[in-house]
């Protein structure tokens, strides 16, 4: 993640696609686990350190 240059107190974090994925699991029935992934991510990260509330992904 990169840092950009915000001059309030929010900061944001762009991912890096190269070096990030999603991985999941869910329980199915109590019984088995299904596990996946989301190879291609992209997107910010918005942290308001002010109100976590307006935080965003």
């Amino acid at each position: 993640m990169t840092v950009s240059p915000i001059e309030t107190a929010t900061k944001a974090w762009t991912i890096d696609s190269t070096h990030s994925s999603v991985e999941f699991k869910v329980k199915h029935m109590m019984i088995s686990t299904i596990k996946g992934q989301f190879g291609a991510v992209e997107g910010t990260i918005e942290i308001d350190e002010a109100n976590l509330a307006n935080s965003s992904v």
